[in-house]
């Protein structure tokens, strides 16, 4: 018995050590294991399921859209022409399909939590750092799974996606995205986390359907679903991104943790900080971008994207 019962401690203590004092329910049991692994495999997983999708239905539905396209203009693309357009039709498609499924699985493993309409909740039960207040199953499978999918989206960007005038920018972003959610799981920062991936991919959704409108030369539900995203990405980018995430974490984790535990907040709090001042700045640069768009529909009608190279869309 007492040596059972020894076995036992050992068992917890590693377990403890091994998820550094954060409580969770854990999809493996181990916190570093689920980090280390899960999101290797996601990141597989990703591409065979874009490729799926690709085959029977972005592709055929593309060639579909772009055969009546030609019918009506009695005209054809050339080869190079075509398949540069099922490209961004493909790419489109896929993005849109995964910012509506993660806005919608964001929002179901949030929207009862205590923090998705009151921020200053992020810290309910936290008295360290890293903190120490519990994981959910739900939010640490989900963020598992974003890691696993920006961790894939990386060399896609450059080997695989069309190269845009932002490229660089769209790098930028992809590092610090992959740089935050890693951090922030080690730093336990993961009710914030999921909340800033909610309010990131909800615009999304709309820019790739206005693409998709556009590339159908459906330029009235182009206009009408730019102009949605162009909203959307203002409040939630560029207003409730700052006002409730990046003020919520300069100001409470002092006030409500480091203060009251006489606790040194360094280095995470200025990490993150710089993190998302960084995240925020490329922000206000698509902004720009998303305005010169917005000049350019009202100076030509056109919709086209600045960020294109070229326009191939005649």
């Amino acid at each position: 018995m007492v040596a059972a019962e020894q076995a036992w401690s050992s068992r917890v203590a590693a377990a403890l050590l091994d998820n550094h004092g954060v409580p969770g329910d854990w999809v493996t049991g181990s916190r570093m294991l689920d980090v280390v692994l899960l999101p290797v495999i996601f990141a597989i997983a990703f591409p065979v399921l874009r490729l799926l999708l690709k085959k029977y239905i972005y592709q055929p539905s593309g060639e579909a859209v772009f055969l009546q396209l030609q019918k009506k203009r009695d005209k054809a693309w050339t080869q190079q022409q075509l398949e540069k357009k099922l490209q961004k039709w493909n790419e489109s498609c896929w993005k849109m399909t995964v910012y509506t499924i993660f806005s919608s699985v964001a929002f179901l493993v949030t929207y009862q939590e205590p923090y998705f309409l009151s921020p200053i909740r992020f810290w309910d039960g936290a008295t360290a750092f890293p903190l120490n207040s519990h994981v959910p199953f739900k939010i640490a499978l989900f963020y598992l799974i974003e890691i696993g999918f920006y961790i894939q989206a990386v060399p896609f960007l450059f080997f695989v996606e069309v190269r845009r005038k932002d490229w660089m920018e769209s790098f930028a972003h992809h590092i610090v995205t992959l740089g935050l959610m890693y951090y922030s799981w080690y730093a336990n920062f993961t009710r914030p986390g999921v909340m800033v991936m909610l309010l990131h991919d909800i615009s999304d959704i709309f820019l790739e359907a206005a693409k998709l409108a556009r590339y159908a030369e459906k330029e009235a539900a182009a206009l009408y679903l730019f102009v949605v995203f162009a909203i959307s990405w203002v409040i939630l980018r560029v207003i409730l991104f700052p006002v409730a995430i990046i003020v919520r974490t300069l100001i409470d984790p002092i006030v409500l943790i480091a203060i009251p535990y006489n606790i040194n907040p360094q280095p995470h709090y200025s990490a993150f900080g710089t993190m998302f001042s960084l995240l925020f700045f490329l922000h206000l640069y698509w902004t720009y971008l998303i305005f010169k768009v917005i000049w350019k529909q009202l100076k030509t009608g056109s919709t086209d994207d600045v960020r294109e190279e070229d326009s191939d869309d005649e």
